[in-house]
C-alpha cells in the first residue's frame, strides 16, 4: 500500500521496524553521533550527581509520599499523620518505581537514580521514533542530535517527575503501534499486549497517554483515509481495520471514565495571546537567560548545518496532522489547568518531535558541523545548568542542617512568603525543602501533595497553615499554631518583616530560611 502521507517504507529492520541501514552509515558520522550522545549525557548526569540535593521544585515533596509509600508496601511502621490508600489514579509514574528504589537506596540516591534513567528515556524514546519513521538514518539520527540540548527540560527543573519521566515512555509505546500497523494484521496477544502498554501510560501520567492517542489516532486517520483512496477498499473494510488497531485503547478509555468520576473540579486560567506565543521559547527555558539565547541560536544554526535553508526532500508525512493537533492543543490548554501548572508547555516538546521526524526524510548537508554546533550548545545549556544547581545545592545543603534540630516525629508547619502561601517560583528550591523532614525525621509535613484524585496519600492531622499577610508583614498565628505544631519552617525569600510571638524560639537561621520551635510543646511524637 502507498501512503499519499507516508514517509516511505522500510523493507527490513530489527526492532520494531528501526532500519537495519542504521549500520551502513559511514563510520565517522556514527562516532561522530555517538560520541556527542555520550557528551551530552556525561554533562546531565554529571549535573545530577555531583549535587547533594537535585534542586527541583516539587521533588522533596513527591519524595517524601514515596517514602510514605515504601513503608506501606513493605510493612514498615505506620504513621499517625498519614496514610496510602491505592485507588484507580493517573500519575503515578514515579510512585510504580521509586519506593521500590528506596529500599535498596537512601531517598536522595533513589530521586538521583529516578532522574538519570528519566532523562534518558526522555530522550531514547523519541530518538527510536524518529529512527523508525525514517527512511534516512543520517537524517534521522541528526534530528536526534537536536533533542540533545533540550533534554533537561522546563519541566524537570520544576520537578514534574511522573509527566519528564512519561514523555519518553509514550514514544516507546508508538514504536510499539507502528510495528503492529507494519504488520497489517496483528494477532490478538499482540493487541493485548498493547493495550497493557497503554494502561500502563495512564498509570504513569495522563500527558503520556495524551501524547500517544493523539499521534496514534492521527496514524490511523491517515491509514484509513489511505486504505480508501489508494487501495480502494471498502470504508467498511478500511474503518474495520481501524477499529481493530484503536481497540487496545479501550481499557484505558474506561479507567479514565472511571477515575473522572471523582476528579475534583478546579478553577483555569488560559493565559494571554504573548504567554501562548511565547511557548516554543519554554523548550530553551534553563535558569539564564542569556544562555538560554546562545543555546537558541546555536541550535537554529545547527538545523541549518544539518538541513539548510531549502528543503528539497518531498516531505510527504503523516505527521504533520499530529504536529498540526499539538499546536492546536498549545493553545487550547489552558497555562494552569486545575492544579496543574504550565499544563500548555507540556505540548510542544511532542510537536517538536514530529517536526524532527519529517525533517528526517530530508537529506543532511553538513553532518559533522551540525553535531558540533550542538556538542557547543550542550556545553553551554548543561555548563549553565551546572552552575545553577551548584548554587541552589550550596543553599539546600546548609538548611538541610537545620533538619538536624528536628526531633523524630515532629510536626513542622511550613510558611512560604512573600505572603505566606504557596509560591510559585522554579528558582525557589527551598520551597519545599521541609517534606525532607518525612523521610529524614519521620515527621508530619502539612502541605504534602494529598490531592484525592492525583496522590494515593491521605493526611490525618489538620494541615491548615496558621499564618496570614498584614500589609507588608508575615504574621504566625500563636494559639493554633503552638496547639498543632512544635516548629516553624519559614521560607521568606522576599525578605518581608515576620511577627512571631516569644512562645516560639529560633534554633536555625541561613538567608532566607529560619526554623522556631514551639516553647514547652511535650506532645507524643513519631511513627
Amino acid at each position: 500500500m502507498a501512503s499519499r502521507l507516508s514517509s516511505g517504507g522500510i523493507a527490513s529492520s530489527r526492532f520494531y521496524g528501526i532500519p537495519e541501514s542504521l549500520i551502513s552509515t559511514r563510520i565517522d558520522e556514527r562516532l561522530i553521533f555517538a560520541a556527542v550522545v555520550v557528551f551530552a549525557f556525561g554533562l546531565q548526569f554529571w549535573t545530577v550527581w555531583s549535587v547533594n540535593f537535585p534542586p527541583l521544585h516539587d521533588a522533596p515533596n513527591h519524595m517524601a509520599r514515596h517514602f510514605l509509600e515504601k513503608q506501606h508496601v513493605f510493612g514498615g511502621a505506620e504513621t499517625q499523620f498519614y496514610e496510602v490508600k491505592y485507588k484507580i489514579l493517573p500519575n503515578l509514574g514515579a510512585d510504580i518505581v521509586v519506593p521500590f528504589l528506596m529500599v535498596l537506596f537512601a531517598p536522595v540516591v533513589s530521586l538521583k537514580i529516578f532522574l538519570s534513567a528519566a532523562m534518558l528515556i526522555y530522550w531514547l524514546g523519541p530518538t527510536l521514533f524518529i529512527l523508525q519513521q525514517s527512511n534516512r538514518v543520517q537524517a534521522a539520527m541528526a534530528a536526534s542530535l537536536l533533542l540533545l540540548p533540550l533534554n533537561m527540560s522546563e519541566a524537570l527543573f520544576w520537578g514534574f517527575l511522573n509527566y519528564y519521566s512519561g514523555f519518553g515512555l509514550a514514544f516507546l509505546v508508538l514504536i510499539h503501534f507502528e510495528a503492529l500497523v507494519k504488520k497489517g494484521q496483528p494477532g490478538w496477544l499482540e493487541l493485548v499486549l498493547h493495550a497493557a502498554l497503554i494502561v500502563l501510560l495512564f498509570f504513569w501520567h495522563l500527558m503520556a497517554l495524551g501524547i500517544y492517542a493523539v499521534i496514534m489516532a492521527c496514524r490511523v486517520a491517515v491509514l484509513v483515509w489511505d486504505d480508501i483512496v489508494d487501495d480502494r477498499r471498502s470504508i467498511a473494510t478500511s474503518l474495520g481495520r481501524g477499529a481493530v488497531l484503536t481497540a487496545p485503547l479501550a481499557p484505558s478509555v474506561l479507567l479514565y471514565a472511571i477515575w473522572s468520576a471523582s476528579k475534583i473540579q478546579a478553577p483555569n486560567y488560559w493565559g494571554t495571546w504573548e504567554e501562548k506565543l511565547a511557548l516554543p521559547l519554554h523548550l530553551f527555558r534553563t535558569y539564564s537567560f542569556t544562555a538560554d539565547g546562545i543555546v537558541c541560536v546555536l541550535w537554529i544554526f545547527a538545523v541549518l548545518a544539518f538541513f539548510g535553508l531549502k528543503w528539497r526532500g518531498h516531505l510527504k508525512s503523516w505527521l504533520w496532522l499530529p504536529a498540526a493537533v499539538f499546536a492546536v492543543l498549545a493553545l487550547a490548554i489552558p497555562i494552569q489547568w486545575g492544579s496543574t501548572y504550565h499544563g500548555d508547555a507540556r505540548i510542544p516538546p511532542a510537536m517538536l518531535v514530529c517536526l524532527l521526524a519529517i525533517a528526517a526524510g530530508l537529506e543532511v548537508r553538513r553532518f559533522a558541523l551540525g553535531a558540533g554546533l550542538i556538542a557547543t550548545a550542550l556545553l553551554v545549556r548543561y555548563g549553565s545548568v551546572h552552575v545553577a544547581w551548584a548554587n541552589l545545592d550550596t543553599e539546600l545543603t546548609a538548611i538541610s542542617k537545620a533538619l538536624t534540630e528536628i526531633p523524630q516525629g515532629s510536626r513542622v508547619m511550613p510558611i512560604v512568603g512573600p505572603n505566606a502561601g504557596y509560591t510559585v517560583r522554579r528558582d525557589w528550591p527551598a520551597t519545599h525543602f521541609v517534606s525532607w523532614v518525612v523521610p529524614f525525621r519521620e515527621g508530619f509535613d502539612p502541605g504534602l501533595y494529598a490531592f484525592g484524585d492525583q496522590q494515593p496519600l491521605i493526611v490525618h492531622r489538620d494541615t491548615q497553615i496558621y499564618a496570614h499577610f498584614d500589609g507588608q508583614e508575615i504574621v504566625v498565628d500563636d494559639e493554633p499554631t503552638r496547639a498543632l505544631y512544635d516548629y516553624i519552617y519559614l521560607y521568606n525569600p522576599m525578605g518581608k518583616p515576620t511577627r512571631i510571638s516569644d512562645q516560639f524560639e529560633k534554633v536555625f537561621e541561613y538567608k532566607d530560611v529560619s526554623l522556631w520551635r514551639v516553647l514547652g510543646n511535650t506532645e507524643a511524637k513519631g511513627f
